[in-house]
Order: C-alpha cells, then structure tokens, then sequence
C-alpha cells in the first residue's frame, strides 16, 4: 500500500472507468470518521454500532459513488495482516487479506467487490 501512494496516491477524487474512485493518502480516513454522520442511502452510520473492528479500519476507495466502500484494517498493534473489508451501509465483508489482493481482485473487476461471490473459475 506504502508503494500504491508513493506511485499512485489516489484517482485524484475522479471515478475510473469502472466507477471507483480511490482516496489519496491525505483523504484516507478511519471508518468512524468518515461515515460518523452519514445517513443517506446506504446509512453507514449503522457501521459504527454493528461492526465492533470498525476503529481499526480506515476507507481508501469506493465504488459508484459510496454505493460501496472499502476499507483496510491499519493499527497500532504489530499485526501482519491487513484484511480489507467491502461496506454497504450496516454491512461489511471481508474479501482480501491485503492491498495487494484487493488490486487483484480490481484488476479482473470480482464479483467478491460488490459482496457477491467468488466466481468457480477466479
């Protein structure tokens, strides 16, 4: 993720073709801080009393316009994995167990990033 910002760092608030937009390292913001007074549709808001981890995940991308968000699990702790997790309003899933993994499943556009299933054949 480190190298993705010092190359990338984001889509400049502008959406890719597919229709995801993802955050610069300055915009990159926890779950709580970012969806602590949204209630439009989806109510995210709801994540922050149905998802106890949510303080620990951080949002740097999403999809159709925060149709759904996806967060990566950043703390303190000397932990190895970073899973990222896919959001829709009180909803959350985990879909990879690192960066590099979502940009894999981004790459071939996963059912698995709209909380769908893996496909038998990815």
């Amino acid at each position: 993720m480190v190298r993705y910002f010092t190359l990338v760092n984001g889509t400049g608030g502008k959406y890719d073709e597919p229709f995801f937009c993802f955050n610069s390292l300055a915009e990159v913001t926890s779950v709580a801080e970012r969806f602590h007074d949204y209630h439009g549709v989806p109510k995210y808001s709801d994540l922050l009393h149905t998802w106890p981890e949510h303080k620990q995940f951080y949002v740097f991308a999403d999809y159709m316009i925060h149709l759904f968000a996806y967060a990566i699990r950043l703390d303190a702790g000397a932990s190895s994995t970073h899973p990222v997790y896919v959001l829709c309003g009180g909803e959350y899933r985990p879909i990879a167990e690192s960066f590099t993994e979502f940009l894999a499943l981004y790459k071939r556009d996963s059912a698995v990033l709209y909380m769908g299933d893996e496909e038998p054949d990815e």
